[in-house]
């Protein structure tokens, strides 16, 4: 409708939740046309980008970690994030692109980065009400010191974040459930 109406901050921002949403479907290829069709048509008179493309940084990042492109998703999520920031985005679209930035750093071996990214995300959840997914954040926390051996604080990180942030059952918690 945004883009029919010629509003690309409205694409963008339905972007911002589509295409994880359908990446987690198995629609990876339907998210990267939807990722395609929205830089190409966030374009000034002369064809250049608007800078509020790059909104759709993060969920194209999100679709190069998928594939095992750490490079270059990381350089997207982190510029998309910093536009995010820029936007005042971040209390909003809190979430999907500093998980997968948490993954890459752990990927990379970079742990405490992954943690610190993690907290800062579960931080501004927390502070704007978004409850479901400081919950997420808190988890995907949890699920890296897991990873680490860092079991015994793992579980009781888990636990706090249960007691903290009761959620009910819900295939979208799926990595709280799955840490326990």
């Amino acid at each position: 409708q945004g883009q029919k109406l010629g509003h690309p901050f409205a694409v963008l921002v339905a972007l911002t939740s589509l295409v994880p949403n359908l990446n987690r479907q198995g629609r990876r290829r339907e998210a990267l046309t939807y990722c395609r069709e929205v830089l190409q048509s966030c374009v000034d008179r002369h064809g250049k980008p608007l800078p509020l493309a790059g909104l759709a940084h993060v969920p194209l990042g999100m679709l190069h970690y998928a594939a095992n492109e750490l490079e270059s998703a990381q350089t997207l999520i982190l510029g998309g994030l910093a536009l995010y920031q820029e936007f005042g985005l971040n209390r909003i679209a809190v979430g999907d692109g500093e998980w997968t930035l948490a993954q890459i750093q752990f990927a990379r071996g970079e742990v405490d980065n992954a943690l610190a990214t993690l907290r800062k995300a579960r931080t501004v959840a927390e502070s704007t009400g978004h409850a479901r997914m400081a919950f997420l954040m808190a988890s995907a926390e949890a699920d890296v010191l897991r990873r680490t051996g860092e079991l015994g604080l793992a579980a009781r990180w888990m636990e706090q974040a249960q007691s903290a942030f009761p959620v009910p059952l819900n295939p979208s918690y799926e990595i709280g459930y799955f840490v326990f």
